[in-house]
């Protein structure tokens, strides 16, 4: 597998799992860091998406989608 597309298979999925990818990172370790740094920021994009609603608004849309008898 050319470093190309092993790239553009772990830019999609950093914890790819597959073993043609294992073994050409085994063997490459300009690929074995690209790997690290896109796992590096998998997990900070990760933890920046992740947010919890403030109550109120949680309150609010729940109160507004309750029908009123």
């Amino acid at each position: 597998m050319m470093c190309n597309d092993v790239r553009d298979l772990l830019a999609l999925d950093p914890k790819s799992e597959d073993g043609v990818v294992h073994a050409h990172l085994s063997e490459c370790e300009i690929c074995a860091s690209y790997r690290r740094q896109h796992q590096t920021l998998d997990v900070v994009l990760r933890a920046e998406m992740r947010w919890e609603a403030p109550a109120a608004l949680t309150a609010s849309v729940i109160s507004a989608t309750r029908p009123s008898c």
